[in-house]
């Protein structure tokens, strides 16, 4: 190669390298720092999770609602009573002065059966509440668990970049010395400050994919530590039962739609109405005033359209439900089938990782001693040495994953940490 071309590539690389640093440098300004602690538990990173979730508010909502139609069951009335007056005269007819008043109170009276239909809407709605909470609190720590996994993939991935640039930086300098030697050739000196750059480039990815789930789990947590030690072991359950969180919600909504339905099918049949009150009337205006009370009660009849069409509405709330609720069981069975799966896939994996791994690595020492003779060029050092790298990568990412699967498959059958 010319050397005014040599040297022109080398003032790019040379000029390139400060660019890097400070691309780094600006990652490096921009990570949010975690600390690592051992007094910290998962179940504590859960609760402040749920104290600032977007849906914190939802079950208690629901549990609201439960005590409000709790305090309408045990009411007296099936609905607020309401006062009644009528007045009568004949002022604008023949004006003898005839008078009557009427005034007294509609009292609506519970049906047989709807107070009780009552009483069991609002015992379904809180048990509803209570399953929505659990099936919460579930959710919030699948949502962690996903987080502190990220962060320790990213961790992990971040040691490796830096391994790998700390091994690149001295490649360089121990180039560099053979060069001035004249050992090697300027052209090996430019091939490893590529190499450098190549890892400086990983190495700021890395960080920024490290910064990304620490700012992701601190929005998540508002903590600035996360639990030393989080891994699960993996839950003796092989299907998806009735008790899981997410499928008892649906239980208690279903049960609570078909109390919704009964007390709309007896509330569309017209409430009977007891009226209680007095009347002055008389018959002209010499004559006396007569008090009398009055005591009467209105019964509704017939209404079988508007009690059907009440029913229907509510009754396909139920058939949505428990639809609904089917899908859910066979999504979550389907996705522990995939886990399952995965878990046997990954454990047949890492032998086979690592004895890959562990020749690479007996490969590479190996290159290493030939490029010190000479018996080897740089290129084919590097590749060997970034295969070394990528398989033993490889094996720490598996272990990951297999952490991670043994607590996706606990989330998934409803297990929580």
């Amino acid at each position: 190669m010319p050397a005014p071309r040599m040297t022109a590539w080398a003032a790019a690389f040379c000029l390139a390298l400060p660019l890097n640093l400070a691309a780094a440098e600006r990652t490096d300004a921009h990570t949010d720092t975690l600390t690592p602690d051992t007094g910290l538990h998962l179940q504590q990173v859960i609760e402040a999770a749920i104290s600032r979730h977007p849906d914190r508010d939802l079950p208690q909502s629901v549990t609201r609602e439960a005590q409000a139609l709790s305090r309408r069951g045990e009411a007296l009335l099936a609905a607020p009573p309401a006062a009644a007056v009528t007045a009568y005269t004949d002022r604008p007819t023949d004006n003898r002065g005839a008078t009557e008043i009427e005034a007294g109170l509609e009292l609506p009276l519970w049906r047989p059966g709807e107070r009780t239909a009552a009483r069991d809407l609002a015992r379904h709605t809180g048990a509803e509440a209570e399953a929505g909470q659990q099936a919460f609190a579930l959710t919030v720590a699948g949502e962690i668990r996903a987080a502190l996994w990220d962060l320790t993939l990213a961790r992990t991935r971040l040691q490796l970049a830096r391994a790998t640039l700390a091994d690149a930086e001295k490649r360089v300098t121990a180039v560099a010395k053979r060069v001035e030697q004249g050992d090697l050739a300027q052209a090996d000196l430019l091939l490893a400050r590529n190499d450098l750059l190549i890892q400086r480039r990983r190495r700021v990815e890395a960080e920024t994919e490290f910064m990304h789930a620490q700012r992701s789990y601190r929005i998540l947590t508002g903590l600035d530590r996360y639990p030393q030690a989080f891994t699960e072991q993996r839950a003796d359950q092989a299907a998806i039962t009735a008790g899981h969180p997410l499928l008892e919600v649906y239980r208690d909504r279903i049960t609570r739609a078909r109390d919704a339905t009964r007390a709309a099918r007896l509330e569309a049949a017209g409430r009977p109405t007891l009226f209680a009150g007095s009347r002055r009337d008389r018959g002209g205006r010499n004559e006396p005033y007569n008090d009398s009370i009055a005591v009467g009660i209105k019964l509704p009849f017939g209404g079988s359209a508007h009690r059907d069409a009440a029913a229907a509405s509510a009754a396909r709330e139920v058939a949505d439900l428990q639809a609904e609720r089917d899908r859910r069981q066979r999504e979550l069975q389907t996705r522990l089938h995939e886990i399952d799966h995965r878990i046997e896939q990954l454990a047949e994996s890492l032998p086979l990782a690592e004895e890959q791994s562990h020749i690479a690595e007996r490969q590479l020492e190996m290159s290493e001693l030939a490029f010190v003779h000479n018996e080897m060029d740089l290129i084919d050092l590097l590749r060997l040495r970034t295969s070394a790298r990528e398989a033993q990568q490889a094996v720490a990412e598996i272990r990951i994953e297999q952490q991670r699967a043994v607590a996706l498959y606990n989330q998934t059958v409803g297990v929580m940490p």
